[in-house]
């Protein structure tokens, strides 16, 4: 199934009335079912389904014919998939923001708990499949597909009110002391030289102007790979 379904055909759907009356003429032996498709602008198909579908007698008491639609139904209702979009809202506020692969295992999870019918495919593969992902960001446009900026725990865990005020203290107390200007203030940190592996796309929430992605420091992972 494509993931942007565009419609081929242009013509309308048939009206109530007239799917009625060609089958009454094709069962009263008036018109085949090419001449009353063609009399009531008709699909011939339609009409050859619909009077296999119905007898005479059932179309004459039925108020109107039953005009089977297909649609695809969707697996989470709304307030599940609010729950579901909280959810990703809050682990990325947290710097633990999903993926889109964990999200998808994600939505595979919350349908075994919640005992919600899913696809064979969800089953086959532990995961909700590419296409639901795609069709849920669409109907939940609050959300969207960042790229965080790594964050060290040690940094997260340093960066609170406190120590940020103690930083600016002492940074001020250092530029009264040295009579220093404004002027002679440089910003020598641009090294362009990453100590932190670079994280990967996570769900987040739209707009949001810092994203950020807890990770461990090369010098870390070279070390878990040594012990492991």
């Amino acid at each position: 199934m494509p993931r942007n379904f565009v419609r081929v055909k242009t013509n309308v759907l048939p009206t109530d009335e007239a799917l009625k009356n060609a089958i009454i003429a094709v069962h009263s032996k008036e018109l085949s079912i090419r001449h009353a498709a063609e009399k009531f602008n008709l699909s011939k198909s339609t009409v050859g389904f619909y009077c296999k579908r119905h007898t005479l007698q059932s179309i004459i008491s039925a108020t109107k014919p039953t005009i089977k639609i297909k649609h695809n139904p969707q697996i989470f209702s709304k307030t599940q998939e609010e729950e579901i979009v909280q959810y990703l809202q809050s682990c990325c506020l947290l710097n633990h923001g999903l993926t889109p692969h964990e999200t998808r295992e994600l939505a595979h999870q919350y349908a075994e708990a919640n005992n919600v019918k899913t696809p064979a495919s969800w089953i086959t593969h532990q995961e909700a499949s590419r296409d639901w992902f795609t069709a849920f960001l669409k109907r939940n446009p609050v959300l969207s597909i960042r790229k965080p900026e790594a964050t060290s725990q040690a940094r997260a865990a340093g960066f609170n009110k406190v120590v940020v005020n103690e930083f600016y203290d002492n940074l001020g107390g250092v530029y009264q002391q040295k009579k220093i200007p404004p002027c002679n203030v440089w910003n020598c940190d641009e090294t362009n030289v990453p100590t932190l592996m670079q994280p990967p796309d996570v769900i987040a929430t739209k707009g949001l102007k810092q994203v950020g992605y807890l990770t461990l420091s090369n010098c870390s992972k070279q070390i878990q790979n040594l012990i492991a």
